[in-house]
Protein backbone atom coordinates (compact mmCIF):
# COMPACT_ATOMS: atom_id res chain seq x y z
CA UNK A 1 0.00 0.00 0.00
CA UNK A 2 1.25 3.24 -1.13
CA UNK A 3 2.09 5.97 2.03
CA UNK A 4 2.25 9.46 1.77
CA UNK A 5 2.95 11.65 5.08
CA UNK A 6 2.23 15.39 5.33
CA UNK A 7 2.82 18.28 8.03
CA UNK A 8 0.04 19.91 7.00
CA UNK A 9 -2.39 19.44 4.24
CA UNK A 10 -5.92 20.88 3.24
CA UNK A 11 -7.47 17.81 3.60
CA UNK A 12 -6.33 14.10 3.21
CA UNK A 13 -9.76 13.36 2.23
CA UNK A 14 -9.49 16.03 -0.99
CA UNK A 15 -5.60 14.49 -1.68
CA UNK A 16 -6.75 10.61 -1.60
CA UNK A 17 -9.53 11.68 -4.12
CA UNK A 18 -7.41 13.43 -6.30
CA UNK A 19 -4.27 10.98 -6.51
CA UNK A 20 -7.20 8.19 -7.74
CA UNK A 21 -8.66 10.49 -9.95
CA UNK A 22 -5.49 11.37 -11.18
CA UNK A 23 -4.81 7.51 -12.34
CA UNK A 24 -3.54 6.10 -9.51
CA UNK A 25 -5.74 2.18 -9.33
CA UNK A 26 -3.84 0.38 -6.39
CA UNK A 27 -4.71 1.31 -2.41
CA UNK A 28 -2.89 4.09 -0.48
CA UNK A 29 -3.43 5.98 2.66
CA UNK A 30 -2.74 10.11 3.02
CA UNK A 31 -1.24 10.75 7.03
CA UNK A 32 -1.71 14.43 8.15
CA UNK A 33 -0.29 16.33 11.52
CA UNK A 34 -2.79 18.45 10.60
CA UNK A 35 -5.72 19.96 8.05
CA UNK A 36 -5.97 23.46 7.28
CA UNK A 37 -9.47 22.65 5.49
CA UNK A 38 -10.44 19.45 6.96
CA UNK A 39 -13.73 18.22 5.97
CA UNK A 40 -16.78 16.36 7.69
CA UNK A 41 -20.06 14.82 6.37
CA UNK A 42 -21.45 17.03 3.70
CA UNK A 43 -18.25 18.61 3.40
CA UNK A 44 -19.20 20.43 7.05
CA UNK A 45 -16.10 22.02 8.05
CA UNK A 46 -13.94 19.20 10.53
CA UNK A 47 -11.28 21.63 12.92
CA UNK A 48 -7.78 19.48 13.04
CA UNK A 49 -5.73 21.46 15.07
CA UNK A 50 -1.85 20.19 14.70
CA UNK A 51 -0.81 17.00 16.23
CA UNK A 52 -3.74 15.07 15.73
CA UNK A 53 -4.36 11.92 13.56
CA UNK A 54 -5.73 12.63 10.23
CA UNK A 55 -6.63 9.83 7.95
CA UNK A 56 -7.86 8.94 4.16
CA UNK A 57 -7.56 5.69 2.69
CA UNK A 58 -7.94 4.54 -1.06
CA UNK A 59 -9.55 0.67 -0.73
CA UNK A 60 -10.55 -1.64 -3.03
CA UNK A 61 -14.03 -3.17 -1.78
CA UNK A 62 -16.67 -6.13 -3.43
CA UNK A 63 -19.26 -4.47 -4.77
CA UNK A 64 -21.61 -6.41 -2.31
CA UNK A 65 -19.92 -5.08 0.85
CA UNK A 66 -20.08 -0.98 -0.43
CA UNK A 67 -23.15 -0.81 1.82
CA UNK A 68 -21.05 -1.11 5.08
CA UNK A 69 -18.05 0.40 4.20
CA UNK A 70 -18.26 3.54 6.72
CA UNK A 71 -19.55 0.88 9.46
CA UNK A 72 -16.31 -1.37 8.75
CA UNK A 73 -14.38 1.69 9.00
CA UNK A 74 -16.09 2.30 12.49
CA UNK A 75 -15.54 -1.24 13.51
CA UNK A 76 -12.01 -0.65 12.53
CA UNK A 77 -11.40 2.79 14.64
CA UNK A 78 -13.05 0.61 17.50
CA UNK A 79 -10.90 -2.15 17.43
CA UNK A 80 -7.32 -0.46 17.03
CA UNK A 81 -8.29 1.89 20.09
CA UNK A 82 -8.83 -1.45 21.72
CA UNK A 83 -5.84 -2.57 21.15
CA UNK A 84 -4.15 0.83 22.79
CA UNK A 85 -6.34 -0.17 26.00
CA UNK A 86 -8.68 2.65 24.64
CA UNK A 87 -12.48 1.76 24.81
CA UNK A 88 -14.89 3.73 22.37
CA UNK A 89 -18.27 3.32 21.52
CA UNK A 90 -20.11 3.99 17.86
CA UNK A 91 -22.43 6.82 17.39
CA UNK A 92 -24.68 5.86 13.88
CA UNK A 93 -23.68 6.35 11.26
CA UNK A 94 -20.23 8.06 11.32
CA UNK A 95 -18.57 9.05 15.33
CA UNK A 96 -16.55 7.22 18.00
CA UNK A 97 -17.34 8.32 21.33
CA UNK A 98 -15.75 8.00 24.08
CA UNK A 99 -16.43 8.96 27.89
CA UNK A 100 -20.07 10.14 25.99
CA UNK A 101 -17.58 12.75 24.26
CA UNK A 102 -17.12 12.96 20.29
CA UNK A 103 -13.19 11.65 19.40
CA UNK A 104 -13.56 10.72 16.04
CA UNK A 105 -15.20 11.09 13.12
CA UNK A 106 -15.15 8.83 9.92
CA UNK A 107 -16.59 9.69 6.45
CA UNK A 108 -16.26 8.17 3.40
CA UNK A 109 -16.19 8.80 -0.58
CA UNK A 110 -17.30 6.29 -3.62
CA UNK A 111 -14.84 6.36 -6.34
CA UNK A 112 -16.17 3.72 -8.28
CA UNK A 113 -18.31 0.55 -8.02
CA UNK A 114 -14.98 -0.91 -6.72
CA UNK A 115 -12.79 1.71 -4.74
CA UNK A 116 -13.62 3.92 -1.72
CA UNK A 117 -11.89 6.55 0.29
CA UNK A 118 -12.49 6.15 4.05
CA UNK A 119 -11.55 9.34 5.83
CA UNK A 120 -10.60 9.07 10.07
CA UNK A 121 -9.95 12.33 12.25
CA UNK A 122 -9.13 11.05 15.57
CA UNK A 123 -8.49 14.25 18.31
CA UNK A 124 -5.04 11.66 19.40
CA UNK A 125 -2.40 13.42 21.61
CA UNK A 126 -3.40 16.93 21.58
CA UNK A 127 -5.04 19.55 24.22
CA UNK A 128 -8.58 20.80 23.96
CA UNK A 129 -7.37 24.31 24.25
CA UNK A 130 -6.65 23.52 20.62
CA UNK A 131 -9.96 23.23 19.34
CA UNK A 132 -12.57 26.02 19.23
CA UNK A 133 -13.80 27.13 22.99
CA UNK A 134 -17.12 26.13 22.01
CA UNK A 135 -16.04 22.48 20.79
CA UNK A 136 -14.14 21.93 23.83
CA UNK A 137 -17.49 21.08 26.22
CA UNK A 138 -18.74 18.36 23.29
CA UNK A 139 -15.24 16.36 22.17
CA UNK A 140 -12.61 13.55 23.49
CA UNK A 141 -8.97 13.59 23.05
CA UNK A 142 -6.78 9.87 23.66
CA UNK A 143 -3.41 8.97 23.89
CA UNK A 144 -2.01 7.16 21.84
CA UNK A 145 0.36 5.52 19.41
CA UNK A 146 -0.28 6.88 16.11
CA UNK A 147 1.54 4.41 13.77
CA UNK A 148 0.29 1.56 15.89
CA UNK A 149 -3.57 2.80 15.28
CA UNK A 150 -2.20 3.07 11.88
CA UNK A 151 -0.97 -0.52 11.58
CA UNK A 152 -3.93 -1.83 13.59
CA UNK A 153 -6.68 -0.13 11.58
CA UNK A 154 -5.55 -1.20 8.27
CA UNK A 155 -4.98 -4.75 9.51
CA UNK A 156 -8.89 -4.52 10.98
CA UNK A 157 -10.11 -2.83 7.67
CA UNK A 158 -9.06 -4.81 5.25
CA UNK A 159 -10.09 -8.10 7.34
CA UNK A 160 -13.75 -6.73 7.26
CA UNK A 161 -13.27 -6.42 3.57
CA UNK A 162 -11.59 -9.44 2.37
CA UNK A 163 -12.76 -12.15 4.57
CA UNK A 164 -16.50 -13.22 5.60
CA UNK A 165 -16.58 -10.91 8.85
CA UNK A 166 -19.47 -8.56 9.73
CA UNK A 167 -18.27 -5.49 11.18
CA UNK A 168 -22.22 -5.04 12.86
CA UNK A 169 -21.48 -7.92 15.58
CA UNK A 170 -18.71 -4.80 17.28
CA UNK A 171 -20.68 -1.58 16.09
CA UNK A 172 -24.29 -3.83 18.19
CA UNK A 173 -22.01 -4.41 20.91
CA UNK A 174 -20.58 -0.81 21.27
CA UNK A 175 -24.03 1.14 20.18
CA UNK A 176 -23.94 4.60 22.31
CA UNK A 177 -27.52 4.74 20.93
CA UNK A 178 -29.07 1.73 22.07
CA UNK A 179 -31.80 2.25 24.56
CA UNK A 180 -31.51 6.74 24.19
CA UNK A 181 -34.46 8.77 22.57
CA UNK A 182 -33.67 10.04 19.39
CA UNK A 183 -34.85 11.54 15.95
CA UNK A 184 -33.38 10.86 12.72
CA UNK A 185 -35.04 12.84 10.23
CA UNK A 186 -38.55 12.60 10.62
CA UNK A 187 -38.20 9.57 13.31
CA UNK A 188 -38.26 9.69 16.30
CA UNK A 189 -37.95 7.36 19.25
CA UNK A 190 -36.16 5.00 21.52
CA UNK A 191 -32.83 3.54 19.38
CA UNK A 192 -32.44 -0.12 19.16
CA UNK A 193 -29.84 -2.54 17.00
CA UNK A 194 -27.96 -1.60 13.66
CA UNK A 195 -29.65 -4.48 11.15
CA UNK A 196 -27.76 -6.27 9.01
CA UNK A 197 -27.98 -3.30 6.33
CA UNK A 198 -26.22 -0.98 9.00
CA UNK A 199 -29.76 0.92 8.92
CA UNK A 200 -30.42 2.07 12.77
CA UNK A 201 -33.57 0.98 14.17
CA UNK A 202 -36.00 3.24 16.05
CA UNK A 203 -39.39 2.06 17.88
CA UNK A 204 -41.39 4.97 17.34
CA UNK A 205 -43.96 3.59 20.29
CA UNK A 206 -46.37 1.94 17.60
CA UNK A 207 -43.50 0.39 15.01
CA UNK A 208 -40.04 -0.07 14.52
CA UNK A 209 -38.58 1.84 11.56
CA UNK A 210 -35.04 1.64 9.95
CA UNK A 211 -33.09 4.64 8.95
CA UNK A 212 -30.75 4.59 5.82
CA UNK A 213 -28.77 7.67 6.33
CA UNK A 214 -29.39 11.17 8.70
CA UNK A 215 -27.96 13.03 11.18
CA UNK A 216 -28.98 11.66 14.49
CA UNK A 217 -29.46 14.30 17.85
CA UNK A 218 -30.20 12.63 21.15
CA UNK A 219 -33.26 14.30 22.66
CA UNK A 220 -33.76 14.83 26.48
CA UNK A 221 -36.03 12.34 28.16
CA UNK A 222 -39.23 14.00 28.52
CA UNK A 223 -41.04 12.54 31.13
CA UNK A 224 -44.32 10.56 29.40
CA UNK A 225 -47.88 11.61 30.78
CA UNK A 226 -51.67 10.05 30.17
CA UNK A 227 -53.37 13.43 29.72
CA UNK A 228 -55.17 14.24 26.14
CA UNK A 229 -54.01 17.68 25.12
CA UNK A 230 -55.63 19.58 22.60
CA UNK A 231 -52.60 21.91 21.00
CA UNK A 232 -53.93 24.46 18.16
CA UNK A 233 -51.18 26.02 15.98
CA UNK A 234 -52.70 29.13 14.09
CA UNK A 235 -50.23 30.20 10.98
CA UNK A 236 -50.97 32.76 8.41
CA UNK A 237 -51.45 30.07 5.56
CA UNK A 238 -51.82 26.74 7.98
CA UNK A 239 -53.52 25.78 10.89
CA UNK A 240 -52.31 22.39 12.74
CA UNK A 241 -54.60 20.65 15.36
CA UNK A 242 -53.08 18.58 17.03
CA UNK A 243 -54.01 15.66 19.92
CA UNK A 244 -51.38 14.18 22.08
CA UNK A 245 -51.21 10.27 21.66
CA UNK A 246 -49.53 9.40 25.01
CA UNK A 247 -49.01 5.67 24.10
CA UNK A 248 -47.62 6.82 20.63
CA UNK A 249 -45.08 9.34 22.12
CA UNK A 250 -46.70 11.92 19.62
CA UNK A 251 -49.67 13.74 17.80
CA UNK A 252 -52.29 12.65 15.90
CA UNK A 253 -52.47 16.07 13.46
CA UNK A 254 -54.87 17.51 11.21
CA UNK A 255 -53.85 20.16 8.95
CA UNK A 256 -56.41 22.99 7.50
CA UNK A 257 -55.88 26.10 5.85
CA UNK A 258 -56.36 29.05 7.88
CA UNK A 259 -57.98 30.80 5.00
CA UNK A 260 -60.97 31.86 4.93
CA UNK A 261 -60.80 32.86 8.15
CA UNK A 262 -65.18 33.08 8.40
CA UNK A 263 -64.74 29.24 8.44
CA UNK A 264 -61.73 28.42 10.82
CA UNK A 265 -63.60 28.40 14.16
CA UNK A 266 -65.74 25.73 12.77
CA UNK A 267 -63.27 23.73 10.70
CA UNK A 268 -60.81 23.57 14.14
CA UNK A 269 -63.60 22.24 15.94
CA UNK A 270 -64.48 19.81 13.38
CA UNK A 271 -60.99 18.62 13.32
CA UNK A 272 -61.30 18.01 16.94
CA UNK A 273 -64.35 15.65 17.07
CA UNK A 274 -62.68 13.50 14.47
CA UNK A 275 -59.88 12.75 17.07
CA UNK A 276 -63.56 11.17 18.40
CA UNK A 277 -62.39 12.11 22.44
CA UNK A 278 -65.38 12.97 23.66
CA UNK A 279 -67.04 16.56 24.76
CA UNK A 280 -64.32 17.30 26.79
CA UNK A 281 -60.36 16.48 27.14
CA UNK A 282 -57.48 16.90 29.88
CA UNK A 283 -55.86 20.36 28.37
CA UNK A 284 -55.64 22.62 25.80
CA UNK A 285 -52.90 25.30 24.22
CA UNK A 286 -53.29 27.83 21.46
CA UNK A 287 -50.81 29.79 19.27
CA UNK A 288 -52.25 32.20 16.56
CA UNK A 289 -50.44 34.86 14.78
CA UNK A 290 -53.91 35.91 13.39
CA UNK A 291 -55.55 37.93 15.53
CA UNK A 292 -58.97 38.44 14.24
CA UNK A 293 -59.88 34.47 14.86
CA UNK A 294 -57.78 34.13 18.10
CA UNK A 295 -60.75 34.83 20.69
CA UNK A 296 -62.81 32.32 18.66
CA UNK A 297 -60.26 29.63 18.13
CA UNK A 298 -59.44 30.16 22.14
CA UNK A 299 -63.39 29.92 22.91
CA UNK A 300 -63.82 26.65 20.70
CA UNK A 301 -60.73 25.39 23.51
CA UNK A 302 -62.40 26.75 26.26
CA UNK A 303 -65.62 24.87 25.80
CA UNK A 304 -63.54 21.81 25.38
CA UNK A 305 -61.52 21.94 28.53
CA UNK A 306 -60.99 24.89 31.47
CA UNK A 307 -57.81 24.05 31.59
CA UNK A 308 -56.81 26.17 28.34
CA UNK A 309 -53.97 28.09 27.48
CA UNK A 310 -52.92 30.97 24.71
CA UNK A 311 -49.18 31.25 24.31
CA UNK A 312 -47.99 34.53 24.19
CA UNK A 313 -45.19 36.94 25.73
CA UNK A 314 -46.80 36.40 29.37
CA UNK A 315 -47.99 32.77 29.13
CA UNK A 316 -44.36 31.12 27.79
CA UNK A 317 -43.67 29.17 30.25
CA UNK A 318 -40.22 28.97 31.54
CA UNK A 319 -38.74 30.80 28.30
CA UNK A 320 -36.88 34.31 29.00
CA UNK A 321 -37.38 36.51 25.98
CA UNK A 322 -33.69 38.34 25.62
CA UNK A 323 -35.42 41.20 22.84
CA UNK A 324 -36.52 44.92 22.93
CA UNK A 325 -39.87 44.31 22.91
CA UNK A 326 -41.38 40.89 23.71
CA UNK A 327 -44.45 41.69 22.35
CA UNK A 328 -43.41 41.31 19.28
CA UNK A 329 -42.53 37.98 19.26
CA UNK A 330 -45.68 35.37 17.70
CA UNK A 331 -46.58 32.70 20.30
CA UNK A 332 -45.45 30.26 17.33
CA UNK A 333 -41.72 31.45 17.90
CA UNK A 334 -42.36 30.98 21.50
CA UNK A 335 -43.37 27.58 21.42
CA UNK A 336 -40.66 26.68 19.01
CA UNK A 337 -38.17 27.96 21.83
CA UNK A 338 -39.82 26.09 24.28
CA UNK A 339 -40.07 22.73 22.52
CA UNK A 340 -36.10 22.96 21.94
CA UNK A 341 -35.12 23.67 25.57
CA UNK A 342 -37.31 20.64 26.76
CA UNK A 343 -36.39 18.07 23.88
CA UNK A 344 -33.28 18.80 22.18
CA UNK A 345 -31.55 21.45 24.96
CA UNK A 346 -30.08 24.64 24.63
CA UNK A 347 -27.83 25.94 21.82
CA UNK A 348 -30.28 25.84 18.92
CA UNK A 349 -31.26 27.65 15.72
CA UNK A 350 -34.89 27.15 14.66
CA UNK A 351 -36.04 27.88 10.92
CA UNK A 352 -40.03 27.90 10.97
CA UNK A 353 -40.10 27.80 7.02
CA UNK A 354 -43.59 29.34 6.62
CA UNK A 355 -45.25 32.54 5.30
CA UNK A 356 -42.61 34.13 6.74
CA UNK A 357 -39.48 31.71 7.52
CA UNK A 358 -38.04 32.47 10.35
CA UNK A 359 -34.41 31.85 12.17
CA UNK A 360 -34.52 32.20 15.91
CA UNK A 361 -31.75 31.40 18.02
CA UNK A 362 -32.01 30.16 21.23
CA UNK A 363 -28.41 30.30 23.37
CA UNK A 364 -26.51 28.09 25.91
CA UNK A 365 -28.62 29.77 28.99
CA UNK A 366 -32.12 29.13 27.13
CA UNK A 367 -33.32 32.35 25.91
CA UNK A 368 -34.84 33.38 23.24
CA UNK A 369 -32.16 35.39 21.95
CA UNK A 370 -33.74 37.21 18.81
CA UNK A 371 -33.84 36.21 15.16
CA UNK A 372 -34.33 36.97 11.37
CA UNK A 373 -37.66 36.73 9.24
CA UNK A 374 -37.26 36.59 5.58
CA UNK A 375 -39.67 35.85 3.14
CA UNK A 376 -40.84 32.34 2.76
CA UNK A 377 -41.32 30.14 -0.55
CA UNK A 378 -44.76 30.62 -0.62
CA UNK A 379 -45.24 34.55 -0.31
CA UNK A 380 -42.00 34.59 -2.92
CA UNK A 381 -44.09 32.23 -5.29
CA UNK A 382 -47.25 34.04 -4.87
CA UNK A 383 -45.56 37.38 -5.70
CA UNK A 384 -44.17 36.00 -8.65
CA UNK A 385 -47.02 34.61 -10.12
CA UNK A 386 -49.38 37.72 -9.70
CA UNK A 387 -46.87 40.04 -11.35
CA UNK A 388 -45.53 37.89 -14.37
CA UNK A 389 -48.65 37.33 -16.44
CA UNK A 390 -46.37 33.94 -18.44
CA UNK A 391 -45.96 32.68 -15.03
CA UNK A 392 -48.52 29.78 -14.13
CA UNK A 393 -49.62 27.74 -11.18
CA UNK A 394 -47.04 24.80 -9.90
CA UNK A 395 -46.86 22.14 -7.54
CA UNK A 396 -43.83 23.33 -5.31
CA UNK A 397 -41.48 19.99 -4.97
CA UNK A 398 -38.18 18.68 -5.11
CA UNK A 399 -36.86 19.52 -8.57
CA UNK A 400 -35.42 16.91 -10.46
CA UNK A 401 -32.86 18.81 -11.79
CA UNK A 402 -31.60 22.19 -11.26
CA UNK A 403 -31.96 23.50 -14.96
CA UNK A 404 -35.85 22.99 -15.44
CA UNK A 405 -37.11 22.06 -19.16
CA UNK A 406 -40.68 24.11 -18.78
CA UNK A 407 -41.72 27.15 -16.94
CA UNK A 408 -43.10 24.96 -14.27
CA UNK A 409 -40.04 23.23 -13.84
CA UNK A 410 -37.60 25.83 -13.97
CA UNK A 411 -39.41 27.96 -11.79
CA UNK A 412 -39.98 25.32 -9.04
CA UNK A 413 -35.99 24.77 -9.19
CA UNK A 414 -35.62 28.33 -8.99
CA UNK A 415 -38.02 28.40 -5.67
CA UNK A 416 -36.61 25.54 -4.31
CA UNK A 417 -32.65 26.50 -4.44
CA UNK A 418 -33.43 30.04 -3.63
CA UNK A 419 -34.76 28.40 -0.23
CA UNK A 420 -31.85 26.76 0.21
CA UNK A 421 -29.58 29.44 -0.56
CA UNK A 422 -31.54 31.45 1.87
CA UNK A 423 -31.17 28.99 4.34
CA UNK A 424 -27.73 28.23 4.48
CA UNK A 425 -26.43 31.68 3.69
CA UNK A 426 -28.20 33.16 6.97
CA UNK A 427 -27.16 29.67 9.25
CA UNK A 428 -23.42 30.86 8.09
CA UNK A 429 -23.88 34.30 8.93
CA UNK A 430 -25.21 32.98 12.46
CA UNK A 431 -22.31 30.79 12.97
CA UNK A 432 -19.78 33.88 12.23
CA UNK A 433 -21.76 35.92 14.66
CA UNK A 434 -21.91 33.52 17.42
CA UNK A 435 -18.88 31.74 17.37
CA UNK A 436 -20.60 29.53 19.19
CA UNK A 437 -22.05 25.58 19.01
CA UNK A 438 -25.70 25.14 18.38
CA UNK A 439 -28.07 22.71 16.16
CA UNK A 440 -30.16 23.43 13.40
CA UNK A 441 -33.67 22.20 13.31
CA UNK A 442 -36.46 23.28 10.67
CA UNK A 443 -39.97 23.06 11.26
CA UNK A 444 -42.96 24.31 9.53
CA UNK A 445 -44.92 23.42 6.62
CA UNK A 446 -42.30 23.94 4.33
CA UNK A 447 -40.47 20.91 5.59
CA UNK A 448 -42.04 18.95 2.79
CA UNK A 449 -40.02 20.57 0.39
CA UNK A 450 -37.02 19.32 1.61
CA UNK A 451 -37.93 16.00 2.40
CA UNK A 452 -36.39 14.22 -0.60
CA UNK A 453 -32.82 16.15 -0.28
CA UNK A 454 -30.48 13.72 1.40
CA UNK A 455 -28.54 16.80 1.80
CA UNK A 456 -30.42 18.14 4.53
CA UNK A 457 -31.54 14.89 6.26
CA UNK A 458 -28.16 14.54 6.91
CA UNK A 459 -27.06 18.40 8.37
CA UNK A 460 -30.26 19.14 9.99
CA UNK A 461 -33.20 17.83 12.06
CA UNK A 462 -36.51 18.11 10.60
CA UNK A 463 -39.46 18.28 13.14
CA UNK A 464 -42.18 18.99 11.74
CA UNK A 465 -44.07 19.00 15.18
CA UNK A 466 -42.16 21.51 16.85
CA UNK A 467 -44.46 23.79 17.65
CA UNK A 468 -47.34 21.39 18.88
CA UNK A 469 -44.60 19.98 21.45
CA UNK A 470 -43.66 23.69 22.42
CA UNK A 471 -47.52 23.85 22.93
CA UNK A 472 -47.73 21.25 24.92
CA UNK A 473 -44.29 22.28 26.92
CA UNK A 474 -45.91 25.67 27.75
CA UNK A 475 -49.21 23.83 28.85
CA UNK A 476 -47.55 21.34 31.42
CA UNK A 477 -45.12 24.61 32.62
CA UNK A 478 -48.57 26.72 33.26
CA UNK A 479 -48.72 28.24 36.77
Amino acid sequence: MLRKKYQVIDSTQKKAIELAKGGFSGEAIIIAEAQTGGIGRRCSKWESPYGGLYISVIKNCPLEKRELASHMAAAAVLEALEKQGVTADYKWPNDIIINGNKAAGIILHSLDEYRFVAGVGLNANINKADFSHYLRDIIEVVEIDKNTFINDFLEKLSAYIDKRVSPLGKLNKRNFLKGKNIRSGSVEGNAEGIDSRGRIEINTGSEIKKVSFGRVVILKNVPEMDSRIICVDVGNSRTRVGLTLPEKRGFTVSDLSTKPHESLRERVDCAISDFKIGQRCDGAALSSVVESVEKSIYEVLKLRCDDTVCVNRKNRGNIKLKVQNAAEVGGDRICNAAAVCDYYGSGAVVIDLGTANTFDFINENYEFDGGVIAPGAGAMYDSLVSKADKLKSVKFSYPKSVIGKSTASALNSGLFYTLRGQIEKIIDKIRAEKKSFFRVIITGGGVNYLREDKEYLEQYIIDENLTLKGLLSVWKSRS
